[in-house]
């Protein structure tokens, strides 16, 4: 029997309540408003697509809201971000061409489905 206390600091300890890096801001879809909790790397990223493509957040998060397939917007804006910034290591493509490859829907192939 080990009769040593555990040494481990406890993570709910270290870690306050509360203590989040996110942010929260309103974006508006068409007349809409809605708010988005993300990362502060992720509100850059969203600022750097916009400059990018010359889209401005409504019109961005209208194409984002249009096309979404998950549940959530702010799933939904994480996938494009991390969809558009894949498009745009690859050699020969344009900005809007990033961002067109990142709102296209992925076409999974279904399981009972065969390829050709």
């Amino acid at each position: 029997m080990n009769t040593f206390p555990d040494m481990r600091p406890s993570r709910r300890a270290t870690l306050p309540l509360n203590d989040s890096t996110l942010t929260c801001q309103t974006v508006r879809i068409g007349t809409r408003r809605t708010s988005l909790r993300l990362e502060p790397e992720m509100w850059e990223a969203l600022q750097i697509i916009m400059g990018q493509t010359g889209r401005t957040m409504p019109q961005l998060m209208m194409e984002i809201d249009l096309y979404r397939q998950q549940s959530s917007l702010t799933s939904a804006v994480r996938v494009v971000i991390l969809k558009f910034f894949r498009a745009a290591a690859l050699p020969g493509s344009t900005p809007t061409q990033w961002l067109d490859s990142a709102l296209r829907p992925h076409r999974a192939t279904h399981p009972d489905r065969k390829r050709a």
